[in-house]
């Protein structure tokens, strides 16, 4: 059986955002975070600043380390909070 937290670990920051019910651009005016910025890295051309993946993941309602895997971060060694 799937947990909440195993649904998340399969899913892209796209897929967070949009399981929200906001397009980027609304997610963008929700965290004040430029729309341009999160588009980045949504197409994985950049990585948030621990700052701003602390922004991302309280408004995802999600942890870091489940933000982290939707970016495609190898979090395997890291432990469970």
């Amino acid at each position: 059986m799937k947990t909440h937290n195993d649904h998340h670990a399969e899913q892209t920051l796209k897929d967070l955002i949009t399981e929200l019910g906001m397009t980027q651009r609304e997610f963008s005016q929700k965290t004040g975070i430029p729309e341009i910025t999160i588009n980045s890295w949504v197409a994985n051309k950049r990585m948030p600043k621990l700052d701003s993946a602390v922004i991302l993941a309280s408004n995802l309602n999600c942890s870091l380390k489940t933000l982290a895997k939707s970016m495609g971060i190898d979090v395997s060694k890291l432990p469970n909070d």
